[in-house]
């Protein structure tokens, strides 16, 4: 194909989805470029990425997928829930194709909101039960040839996973909800009650940072306080502040998700704001709301959100790419090597399938 001529619209069928679930689950690909410009050998630069769109559905069913993680470009995973009856589902890429995997214990009417991974055979995921009468914790880990669910008690719906190496692995969540595993057992790490756990995020197993929101009263939202906690290895303490309210028009920094690129810490939400010795600098304004920061490298960085914002960054600067995918679409989770990125959302206007973006 020419670069720069129409879409190359291209239909197939997972043999894999019709054994497991009993139906078909569409792929629909559209490959499209820009104009190359010069880059390393053998290596294309992101901004001249050509772009592949996979579309994940199932007949009858509403699948929506809220994370990605990888170990390469033939390993990735996309995490969320089949809201038919609620099942907590993931997905696989192997490179080909996409299909459902099969847990070893199914747990419906529940929900995978995050999920991280130091190599192909040690990945967790995070989320939530929702048939208890509340939100519980679920913790689910894969090693080796299964999944296997890590039982954790007294804990609500976990939205966001961290760890620094195997041995040092961070969740948190609804209601003060936040656990601690050595790599072996999950212990649970006392922190206010009020504490909404959204994002967790490091350099080493005494310098991380949580960001949450604290909140005061369900019903009077002004009275919340989005806080950003940190960690020496010793006790978490709150470092920074502001009103959930001032939050909305990114006045002091991103209230959705934290992250390092190099060794500097960032956070996104309406805009991108990177921290420094002296406080909280804001680098890049958006009219919506980033949902997701993911940095391979300190020179290739992906931010991603609502709008169907995708941002990507060279060590240097910040660039929107805005040939990538139509307006309408909210995506919610990115993940990258030096070579592939792969971008997970939907269709505003489809909400009953999920879209993986794939650019290389």
């Amino acid at each position: 194909m020419k670069e720069g001529s129409d879409r190359i619209v291209r239909y197939c069928t997972s043999k894999a989805t019709l054994a497991i679930w009993g139906v078909i689950a569409v792929c629909m690909s559209f490959q499209f470029g820009c104009t190359r410009g010069p880059t390393e050998p053998g290596i294309t630069e992101p901004r001249n990425y050509r772009w592949q769109i996979d579309t994940v559905a199932i007949p009858g069913e509403v699948i929506s997928m809220n994370c990605i993680w990888g170990s390469s470009p033939a390993d990735i995973y996309i995490g969320g829930n089949r809201s038919t009856w609620s099942i907590a589902s993931l997905f696989h890429y192997d490179g080909n194709s996409w299909t459902p995997v099969t847990f070893a214990t199914v747990y419906d009417f529940g929900n995978i909101f995050a999920m991280t991974g130091f190599g192909p055979n040690d990945i967790y995921t995070v989320g939530a039960r929702f048939d208890t009468g509340t939100d519980s914790s679920v913790i689910m880990h894969f090693g080796r040839s299964q999944w296997v669910e890590q039982h954790v008690t007294n804990g609500r719906a976990l939205l966001s996973v961290w760890g620094s190496s195997p041995s040092d692995v961070w969740t948190g969540g609804h209601a003060g909800t936040l656990f601690h595993s050595d790599g072996a057992t999950w212990s649970r790490v006392t922190v206010d009650p009020r504490l909404d756990v959204k994002s967790i995020s490091g350099m080493a197993s005494n310098d991380i940072y949580l960001l949450g929101t604290h909140v005061n009263d369900d019903v009077n939202y002004y009275l919340n306080y989005t806080v950003l906690y940190h960690y020496d290895g010793a006790k978490w303490r709150i470092i920074d502040s502001m009103s959930v309210a001032s939050s909305q028009f990114g006045t002091r920094f991103g209230e959705a998700k934290l992250g390092y690129i190099g060794g500097t810490l960032y956070s996104v939400g309406y805009g991108i704001y990177a921290m420094h010795s002296d406080g909280w600098q804001k680098v890049l304004n958006t009219d919506y709301a980033i949902q997701w920061l993911y940095a391979s490298s300190q020179s290739t960085a992906f931010a991603v959100g609502q709008g169907s914002l995708i941002y990507y960054f060279d060590g240097q600067s910040w660039e929107q790419l805005t040939n990538v995918v139509g307006s309408g679409h909210s995506l919610r989770g990115a993940w990258a090597t030096a070579t592939d990125a792969f971008i997970v959302g939907s269709n505003d206007l489809q909400t009953d399938r999920t879209l993986v973006l794939h650019g290389r």
